[in-house]
């Protein structure tokens, strides 16, 4: 997590001091922003689901970052750790179309302690989940076997009704380590990523074909078995849904302004989860989650956050075929 303040500049001038015209302070990081997501759907869908993270924090930030959670409707699981790091996210307006940059402090090492001990929060909750997200590379201190069990603590005590998403895409070999392990559903990530994972040579968002995201996805079927369903994003251009025993699907996405890309896929993957908690179908989750990231990338601030009647308009525009 981190306590992250959004600057809207016109005409950034490195080297010289700037003044922000807007500024907008929040909770930032993958997991925590796939939260607000879920928690917002789920209060427009009027449905009950409870939405916790599993966390790390310390300090004058922490404690403001768990204040906004609460405020949001979020619950705790969290351990005590070094003072929460600080990101700056810079939306930079040069002409139309904004440049973001963010920056990103590091984060200190974990104790072994602190880790053990959230892990075994973490795995006691996942017990009585029906949808578990594993969002984003784990801290300094704790490595994948976190991850591990505690989607493995989902799927045992419910019987595999319960849905485990992972969201990451390095460490490259510990990511494969865990889609092999058999414990995840759905994959989700960006095109750019999936095909990185599986040994394509390619450096950029964006510069992805469509035939190498669908040879890529049919890759990853042969070598996970246990994954079900591939959700991938594309940027503005497009997204890709790739269930066992089906044909893929491709969603196009209708053009919208974009002020502020991230958090963009953390809303989708949360919305797309409480969807499927709520439940609706897979291709119907995407769907939602799809139109929910392109509602938040229409908003000037954090990740998680979107218009609700937005995103049913655009869901409305988005096309799968």
């Amino acid at each position: 997590p981190g306590l992250q303040t959004i600057l809207r500049v016109q005409n950034l001038d490195l080297g010289q001091v700037n003044r922000a015209e807007a500024a907008e302070l929040g909770v930032g990081g993958k997991g925590q922003n796939a939260a607000k997501a879920a928690k917002r759907w789920a209060a427009a869908l009027k449905q009950p689901l409870e939405v916790s993270v599993a966390q790390f924090l310390g300090g004058f930030t922490g404690a403001e970052v768990l204040r906004m959670q609460k405020a949001e409707g979020i619950a705790e699981i969290t351990e005590p750790g070094a003072t929460t790091r600080q990101l700056v996210t810079l939306i930079d307006f040069p002409a139309d179309t904004p440049r973001v940059s963010e920056l990103i402090a590091p984060s200190a090492e974990l104790p072994a302690a602190a880790a053990a001990a959230l892990l075994r929060r973490a795995e006691e909750a996942a017990q009585g989940a029906s949808g578990v997200l594993l969002m984003g590379t784990w801290p300094s201190g704790v490595d994948r076997d976190f991850y591990l069990r505690v989607a493995r603590a989902a799927r045992t005590a419910a019987a595999d009704s319960a849905w485990v998403l992972l969201d990451a895409a390095k460490p490259i070999e510990d990511v494969r380590f865990l889609l092999e392990a058999g414990d995840v559903d759905i994959y989700k990530v960006n095109a750019m990523e999936l095909c990185a994972l599986m040994g394509a040579n390619v450096s950029k968002e964006g510069e992805v074909s469509q035939d190498q995201v669908l040879e890529a996805m049919q890759q990853a079927f042969e070598r996970f078995p246990g994954v079900k369903h591939l959700a991938i994003t594309d940027g503005p251009r497009a997204a890709y849904l790739h269930s066992r025993c089906s044909q893929p699907l491709r969603f196009e996405l209708p053009v919208v302004d974009c002020l502020n890309p991230i958090g963009a896929g953390d809303t989708v993957a949360g919305v797309l989860m409480a969807s499927l908690c709520s439940g609706a179908n897979m291709q119907e989750a995407m769907t939602l989650g799809l139109a929910a990231g392109c509602a938040k990338v229409q908003s000037f601030g954090q990740g998680g956050h979107f218009e609700v009647e937005k995103m049913l308009s655009i869901k409305a525009a988005i096309k799968a075929t």
